[in-house]
């Protein structure tokens, strides 16, 4: 088995939008590009 790729997600804790609330939408770009990792590390 090899190693296809690594990922290194850091956050800040508004990213999570039960902690940020309405402050999530100032990292909105963040949570996107954490959706698309997340979808290519699902494929």
């Amino acid at each position: 088995m090899s190693i296809l790729s690594c990922y290194l997600l850091p956050h800040p804790a508004i990213m999570i939008e039960e902690v940020g609330g309405r402050e999530t939408q100032k990292v909105i770009s963040s949570v996107k590009a954490a959706d698309t990792v997340g979808k290519e590390i699902q494929e």
